[in-house]
């Protein structure tokens, strides 16, 4: 009785860490490099950093919608998850988390 708990144990707790993995780190999306000067193309748009000073009266009322993409640090583990933009006048907007600074989302919009 006693091996089947542990074995049952080892099971669930592998099922979760790789739940928690594919949750995470989302190998299905697509995985996308940060350009030389700080934007990044995806599906063949290129996104910059918005910096100006009006940032929180046009960004404040954006939610992040689906995870699309995830950027890759040259062959270490993602540092961001991006997502869709949801709210009004959301169009070209991208969300992105930073995942070692847990709490800060960076806007990137479309270059034109």
């Amino acid at each position: 009785m006693r091996k089947n708990n542990i074995l049952i144990i080892s099971v669930l707790s592998c099922i979760i860490i790789l739940g928690f993995y594919i949750w995470r780190f989302s190998p299905f999306l697509p995985h996308i490099n940060r350009n030389n000067d700080g934007s990044f193309t995806y599906e063949n748009i290129t996104y910059a950093e918005y910096t100006e000073d009006d940032f929180i009266e046009k960004f404040s009322y954006l939610e992040r919608g689906k995870k699309v993409a995830i950027i890759n640090k040259q062959g270490k583990f993602p540092k961001c998850t991006v997502y869709e933009a949801k709210g009004d006048n959301s169009n070209n907007t991208l969300i992105v988390h930073e995942e070692v600074i847990m709490s800060i989302d960076t806007y990137y919009h479309q270059l034109k």
